[in-house]
């Protein structure tokens, strides 16, 4: 395709291509993102050493990623969503501060050998001071990193902002109990390198905004925190695992099919690389379990959960999210034991688990300890969320207290009059139908 203002750039020199590249490099996303920018540095080092025809999905994604492709595609599907996102960045460089280069550096749909243009409509400009002279070979890879970015973070937002309140109330700020690494592990990690320590955190830190689940924007900020512990250790599983878990909710929490479609697709992305790192790992093992529920599989999903909890039985998020999976597949005796107040837990219960635990005894027509358990959150303070208002409504409604449950229903309508109330309870219940249409019924002769 012709472009216009560009013309070939077979007349360029290697340190015009060099040039071309530094400048780049030096730009921002670019700057932040070490992985993209190996993956380009190593196609143009290739391209400049007249070995395009080396230039394949295959060989980029040994090379740069780590990976060897298998029968699964995973190898080649790394690449090719790497370089969709390569390009969008090249091309939203070019048409922005790189408007005026005399040389820009392009990359093609369908393949990905750079290619070099000369700027016929930019003002002669100078080159910027840069080592141009060296080679600039890609660094070792340290593993793989992932599609995601800003604009899909910002997609979470739009298409979530409906729901700002579940599983924990509405403003709930993360645990001030952040379970970071143990010293011992810190230490290791930091021995090994800076990036893993501080991705470890990251990552720690991230896994405190899984509550409120139906809270879009909230996840979104976990997804790119996720995604930024990818870019500073690939190699670590935690990032994976994370960016796995907020995908599959996202999914979950999306009206819209094809935008939750792709929630999923990228979620199993994820989860696969997170296995392929750590297959025994808790955490890996719970956000497995949680995108397999997405995708259907419940009795691999009931599964995976249940191992979870036994490789990591206090550990408060893995518990949580095996917590919230099983409530999904309609497992509510799991969901009941590993968010049960009794049991021991490396922190404090999160408002999330007290909501699990009520959950799942209304799954179990336990309603005394659905009631107790959100009833709880009010007597504590915390701002109760739209859902929570539903489900004690309904527990009290089967206790027989009609007049109760009026009332709670009459303060969800005044509060959140444009709750999609229907849609969050098929949602939470989307494994147990007969518990569902329970639940909307409930709701619709209360009102």
């Amino acid at each position: 395709m012709a472009v216009p203002g560009a013309s070939l750039g077979e007349s360029l020199s290697s340190k015009d291509k060099r040039a071309a590249l530094a400048r780049v490099l030096a730009s921002p996303p670019f700057s932040d993102s070490p992985k993209l920018s190996e993956f380009l540095t190593y196609v143009v080092e290739q391209h400049l050493s007249g070995q395009d025809d080396r230039i394949k999905g295959k060989t980029i994604a040994m090379d740069v990623y780590g990976r060897s492709p298998d029968a699964n595609g995973g190898g080649y599907n790394i690449v090719r969503v790497e370089a969709r996102r390569l390009r969008r960045l090249l091309d939203e460089y070019n048409s922005g501060v790189g408007a005026t280069d005399r040389v820009q550096l392009r990359m093609d749909p369908g393949g990905y050998v750079p290619r070099f243009v000369k700027n016929t409509s930019a003002e002669p400009t100078p080159v910027a001071e840069v080592d141009v002279a060296g080679s600039l070979s890609p660094p070792p890879s340290y593993g793989r990193l992932l599609f995601l970015g800003s604009a899909l973070v910002a997609t979470a937002v739009v298409v979530g902002s409906a729901f700002l309140m579940m599983w924990g109330g509405a403003d709930v700020d993360p645990s001030p109990e952040t379970k970071l690494p143990a010293p011992e592990t810190r230490a290791a990690l930091r021995d090994y390198s800076v990036s893993a320590l501080q991705a470890k955190d990251i990552s720690a830190e991230a896994r405190e905004l899984y509550f409120p689940v139906f809270d879009a924007r909230r996840q979104g900020i976990a997804l790119d925190m996720f995604t930024y512990a990818i870019e500073l250790a690939p190699n670590l599983p935690d990032g994976h695992a994370g960016a796995a878990q907020v995908l599959a909710t996202l999914h979950m929490i999306t009206p819209d099919p094809d935008t939750a479609h792709m929630y999923l697709d990228q979620a199993r992305l994820f989860a696969q690389n997170a296995v392929e790192l750590a297959p025994a790992d808790p955490w890996v093992v719970a956000a497995h379990a949680w995108v397999l529920a997405q995708s259907g599989d419940i009795e691999t999903a009931a599964s995976k959960a249940s191992l979870a909890a036994d490789l990591a039985p206090s550990d408060g998020h893995v518990l949580d999210l095996v917590g919230v999976t099983s409530i999904f597949v309609g497992n509510p005796k799991l969901a009941q034991a590993v968010s049960d107040p009794m049991r021991l837990r490396d922190t404090n219960a999160s408002p999330g688990t007290q909501n699990i635990w009520g959950l799942a005894n209304l799954m179990l027509k336990e309603d005394d300890k659905t009631i107790e358990a959100f009833a709880t959150a009010t007597d504590s303070g915390t701002v109760v969320s739209a859902p929570s208002l539903i489900f004690l409504a309904v527990a009290q409604d089967r206790m027989g207290n009609t007049k109760e449950a009026r009332h709670l229903v009459a303060e969800l309508k005044r509060e959140w009059p444009n709750f999609p109330s229907e849609f969050v309870i098929r949602s939470v219940f989307a494994k147990s139908p007969t518990i569902a249409e329970e639940v909307v019924k409930r709701l619709f002769e209360l009102q």
